[in-house]
């Protein structure tokens, strides 16, 4: 018998794939680079400014609501440049 699998539509270098789920484990997750979610934010509040609920606008993204709250207070407001630099200096929750 083979298995079938749905994949998240976002796949490759970035994204990280958590498939413990198949074995029986939790849902699927996946790490978005802060590369990613800085622009997925510019994307979102391009779509809000054009009166797109934050709903939609998550869906479009594909996240959630809470997920999108939790990224606009991490990283609203920040350039790319910025991130990259505080990752540098060992500051913030995603640095290694």
């Amino acid at each position: 018998m083979s298995r079938r699998y749905d994949l998240p539509r976002e796949t490759g270098p970035g994204v990280e794939l958590d498939v413990g789920w198949m074995e029986g484990g939790e849902m699927p997750t996946k790490r978005h680079i802060p590369e990613q979610v800085i622009n997925e934010l510019r994307g979102a509040e391009v779509a809000m400014a054009q009166r797109s609920t934050v709903v939609e606008t998550g869906r479009q993204i594909w996240v959630t609501q809470q997920t999108f709250y939790r990224w606009r207070d991490e990283y609203g407001g920040l350039r790319i440049d910025q991130v990259k630099k505080a990752e540098a200096a060992g500051i913030g929750e995603h640095s290694s």
